[in-house]
């Protein structure tokens, strides 16, 4: 699986769907399944389906999963079961993360922020948030506790949740239904190519 990813989006000036048409090229390429990835690229494009809540897929591609926050964008890719990303960029949450964690976490990873704070309380959110993804459901879906737990029993299989940021400065998990090998590939703006 690939994690492709950039801290330079701007969705005023590249949208999340040309983004994802690089990386879904550059897929194509890094795995050598086509002799033309980028007439392929757009016609995957062209295929795109969304589940019920939104979830995209394109039929006969690769499993993929999509987040951005602030100027932070990614799509993990690869294999043929569900997986789920979720990337954050920390924001002050204050006395609202008590709240928050109390009405959507589950109890055991309510009192774990309540015990380690705001540093443990987005790294449980990025968790539930990719698990969530990986589900195809919604952030009231109900979640088992995700953190310090793998693998995760949810939807009736086990989630391998585990955190992973590009450089550090931003919160980011990868939900699989296998332990599988994340590799991390940054995207290039067009204008520094």
């Amino acid at each position: 699986m690939i994690l492709y990813y950039t801290d330079w989006y701007d969705s005023s000036k590249r949208p999340s769907h040309g983004l994802l048409e690089d990386a879904v090229r550059a897929y194509l390429t890094d795995c050598g399944s086509s002799e033309d990835p980028e007439a392929e690229a757009k016609e995957c494009l062209g295929r795109i389906r969304r589940g019920a809540h939104g979830k995209p897929t394109i039929p006969g591609f690769p499993a993929f999963s999509l987040s951005h926050s602030g100027s932070w964008w990614g799509v993990l890719i690869g294999g043929s079961e569900p997986v789920g990303l979720d990337l954050q960029v920390p924001r002050p949450v204050g006395t609202d993360q008590m709240k928050i964690a109390e009405r959507f976490f589950d109890p055991a990873d309510a009192e774990a922020v309540r015990q380690g704070g705001e540093e443990v309380f987005w790294r449980i959110w990025v968790r539930r948030e990719a698990l969530i993804k990986a589900l195809g459901t919604t952030v009231i879906s109900p979640v088992p506790a995700v953190f310090g737990v793998s693998p995760v029993a949810c939807g009736g299989a086990d989630w391998f949740c585990r955190e992973i940021s590009p450089d550090g400065s931003v919160y980011g998990a990868v939900c699989t239904k296998t332990p599988a090998e994340i590799r991390l590939r940054k995207l290039i703006p067009e204008q520094e190519r």
